[in-house]
Formats: C-alpha cells, structure tokens, sequence
C-alpha cells in the first residue's frame, strides 16, 4: 500500500508565521525609512525658510541704514530686535558720496545672511531730461565732459527719464552725437521710474521699437520712483515782479526771485558768476525764431552761433551758472531754433517750444518738468558735472549683493 506524503514550505503554520513577521519587518524598514526621508525634507525645508527669513531681515537692515544717514556724517552702526522674526545689525561707512553698508540679519534658529550694498544720494540733475508725469516729445539725448569730450560714449548719460510713459521718437533724426560711433538710437538710456516693466507709450506702442529708447540695460524698468524735491522758494527773497533780460544783457548773479522771466538773445551771466532764480509764473527763453537769434547763456569766449557747434560750447560746469527754479504750475516756452545753456527745475509745469511746423531746440544742461509738449523737438545735450551739482538726500541702494558669513 502506498502513502502520500506532502512536502510543506516553510514548515506548517509556522512557516506562515515566519513569512508574517518577515513581512512585517520590511514594511516596518520602509516606513521607518519613508519616515527619515520626510523629516530630513521637513528639516531642509525649515532651514530653507530660516535662510529666507535671515535674508530678509538682512534687507531690513539695509532698508533702515539708508533711513538713517541723513543723519550722520561719518560711520555708524545699528541694530534692531524684530522678535519672531529675528534681529539684524549694520554698520554704514562713508567713503566720498558714497556709504558702504554691511548687515547681518539673524533668525531666531540661528540661521545667518548677510547682505552688502551701496547707498548713493541721487543727484537733482543726474540726466538730461525728466518728467513727473510723461515724457512725450521728438528730438535726441546724449551727453559730454568737455571740450574735448562732446560726445561722451563711455559712460554715455545722455538719459530721459520719467516716472510714467515716455515718448521719445527721435524726431527728424533717429540718432544721437553716438550715432557716429554706430549708436542706432536717439538717447543713450531711457528710465520708469516706479514701475516693474517698460510700460508701452502713449501711442500703445514699445518705446523700444520706435527706435529711440535704446534696448536694456540702457533702457531699464526701476519699482523705486525718482521723488523731486518740490521747488521752495528761500525764506525772505523778495519778489522783484517781472523780468526781462535785453537783448545782450547780461543776467544778475546772485538769487533773485520774479514772477515772470523773459530771456532775449544774446542774454549771459557774467563770467565767474552764478545766477539762482526763483519765478512764480511763466518763463520764456527767447523771443525770435530762426537760427542763432536766441542764443541764451552760451559760454564765455566760445564760438559764434553755427551749423556745426564750437566745441567750447561744451564748457563743463557752465550750465550750472544759470539756475531757473519755477514754483508752481506754469510754462516754460523756448524759442524755435533757440541755443540754451542752464538747468531748469519745473517739476509742476510744461515745458514746450514755440514756432511753427516741428520746433527744434538745443538744450546745453537738463530739464526736470511734469511733461513736455508732444510737438517740440528737443536736443539734449547733458552736462555730466552736473550729477554733482544739486543733490537731493535721498539715497537710493545700488550693488546690492549677498556676501558670505
């Protein structure tokens, strides 16, 4: 008689048992390891918010260092707790019109970052043109040092800036003095101010494209607006009512303070001298149209009015010995084919140009306004001694950068 046998893996019910537990054990592994594996995630992901976090109260530091120096004169330090959020500490050092800041933001784990950065005090007259509202004229922007630098290629601060559109078409003419050296654009920049993009302009069409804002990093967006200083008419000037400059006068140097001012041709201030003036009401630079019949402040001993300009017209500094303040809301008119050197401060009123067709004017300085009529045709030739000139104390952060700890 023959008897069967069976042959049973893993011994019966305790081979089951075994396998169970073997079973149990792995998932057990897994989910150990499952488990290792989020807290080390959760532990990056913590510390990479403790890293932002420190970073941030870096920046915060930086932010309350550039508040503060206004009110000093050489090198200070700072600190602040900011609790749950952690702490920071910086120290500002001066080095000519520049202040180097260094900050350190700590988060309450411990974590640090550091930040460093530049703080810069923004000059009244850094470019050659600037609008409040928007810039919406024809014409060219470049810039010089002297004469024997008229047409400045490196750096070229020939800029229009604006804190709302700029229209800038070029004009008869799509380049600037650079467009010798291959420059295909009638300004060397265009800035917005307050802005995150480049904003199309007035025509709903890229500033870029019309050719006369040149392509980044020349033209550039910036999310900090250009504030102006308003124009404050000094504690007791007394108002000397309207002024008119003969034709070949020379323009008092000193402060004056009117409530109209008429420029005529051949109008100077004396040389060596300095003309400050504050107007309540309109200005008119020159009352001819015509070429070389409103030649306004042109620079001592220079050349006579031609097609191709003296290069002493490129005096450096001379700009500055004519400075028109205008309170108020008004208008500054310049006469058709007028040559002007002196800066202007209008930052309330319009700043236009009479005559008929496309009036053209040259602009040997810088123009702040609130706009610019859209029919005027402007050369902008910038004194670059000018960003030297007028400061207005507030600082803006450039070179910001983080630094090891």
């Amino acid at each position: 008689m023959l008897r069967r046998t069976t042959c049973k893996f893993g011994g019966g019910e305790d081979g089951s048992v075994a396998l169970m537990m073997l079973v149990v054990m792995v998932v057990t592994l897994l989910l150990f390891a499952f488990i290792v594996t989020v807290e080390v995630g959760l532990r990056g992901s913590r510390r990479a918010g403790d890293s932002a976090n420190a970073l941030q109260v870096a920046d915060a530091g930086v932010n309350d260092a550039v508040k503060a120096i206004t009110a000093h004169t050489g090198t200070f330090s700072g600190s602040s707790n900011l609790g749950a959020a952690g702490s920071y500490t910086y120290t500002a050092t001066k080095n000519g019109s520049v202040w180097h800041i260094n900050a350190l933001g700590v988060d309450p784990t411990g974590v640090k970052r550091r930040i460093l950065a530049d703080a810069v005090d923004t000059p009244l007259f850094g470019q050659a043109f600037f609008a409040l509202a928007t810039a919406q004229l024809k014409g060219t922007a470049d810039s010089y040092t002297g004469p024997t630098d008229t047409c400045s290629t490196s750096p070229g601060n020939g800029v229009v800036g604006s804190n709302g559109t700029i229209t800038f078409t070029g004009g008869t003419g799509t380049k600037n003095c650079r467009g010798q050296f291959g420059w295909s654009y009638a300004s060397d920049g265009c800035v917005f101010y307050g802005q995150t993009t480049i904003p199309l302009d007035a025509n709903g069409s890229n500033p870029i494209a019309a050719g006369a804002c040149p392509p980044a990093p020349d033209t550039f967006a910036t999310p900090q607006k250009f504030s102006i200083p308003p124009v404050i008419i000094p504690a007791g000037l007394v108002s000397e009512g309207a002024y008119t400059c003969a034709v070949n006068g020379t323009i008092p140097s000193g402060t004056h303070l009117y409530s109209s001012v008429t420029l005529q041709n051949g109008c100077a201030v004396a040389s060596g001298a300095t003309s400050i003036i504050y107007v309540t009401g309109g200005v008119t630079v020159g009352t001819d149209t015509g070429n070389c019949k409103s030649v306004i402040n042109k620079p001592a001993g220079s050349g006579s009015c031609a097609s191709t300009f003296p290069t002493n017209w490129y005096t450096a500094g001379w700009p500055g010995t004519l400075q028109i303040n205008v309170a108020g809301n008004a208008t500054v008119s310049f006469s058709n084919h007028g040559e002007f050197w002196g800066i202007v401060d209008a930052p309330q009123s319009l700043v236009t140009a009479t005559g008929t067709g496309t009036p053209h004017v040259d602009i040997f300085g810088s123009v702040i306004a609130s706009s610019a009529s859209s029919s005027a045709q402007f050369a902008f030739h910038y004194d670059q001694s000018l960003g030297q000139l007028v400061r207005t104390g507030q600082y803006q952060i450039r070179n910001w950068r983080e630094e090891g700890v």
